[in-house]
Order: C-alpha cells, then structure tokens, then sequence
C-alpha cells in the first residue's frame, strides 16, 4: 500500500469526529498508554497518549502536517477533553 492508497482510503472512510464511538476512542487511549515513554519525565508537559492519540485521529481527518494537527486539536478540543486528559493542554507544532 502506497501513499496514494492510504490517502484514498482516509477519504473514503469519511471520518467525523462528533461521531466517533466515545468507547473506541477511550480504547484508542488505553492502548496508546501502553507505549513506553523513554521521555526525562521532568521535561515532559504532555502525557505521551495524549500526543499519540491527537496525531491519529487528527491523520484520520486528513491533516498533513503538524500545523494542521494543532488546528485540529484547538478545534476539537472540548471533544477531545471528553476521553483525554490534555493536561499540558494542546501541544503545540514544536512538540
């Protein structure tokens, strides 16, 4: 499957994310915590899942760069905040 592909296959999957399956995406979330988090906790703002979390369904919604991600997430951020925690808040492009 090439990019090309992949990009179909987001448009013809039609994401809206004021539908989504408040279960699967807390789903969505218990699996991202389970990545391991190599990050010095001390300098971290933003909890790794919660990044994780943003960046795919912000993908599935065809955002492209990280620019679009914030946008996404400044956006969708009261849903978000329904299965995140979002305690450092939205992460910026930097991050």
């Amino acid at each position: 499957m090439n990019f090309n592909d992949i990009q179909k296959l987001k448009n013809s999957l039609n994401i809206k994310v004021d539908e989504a399956n408040k279960e699967q995406l807390k789903h969505l979330k218990n699996k991202a915590k389970t990545l391991k988090d190599i990050r010095v906790k001390k300098k971290c703002t933003y909890k790794l899942w919660d990044i994780v979390c943003v960046v795919i369904l912000a993908v599935l919604s065809n955002c492209n760069d990280w620019e679009e991600i914030y946008y996404f997430a400044t956006i969708h951020k009261k849903w978000l905040k329904s299965f995140l925690k979002l305690t450092g808040g939205i992460p910026q492009p930097s991050t």
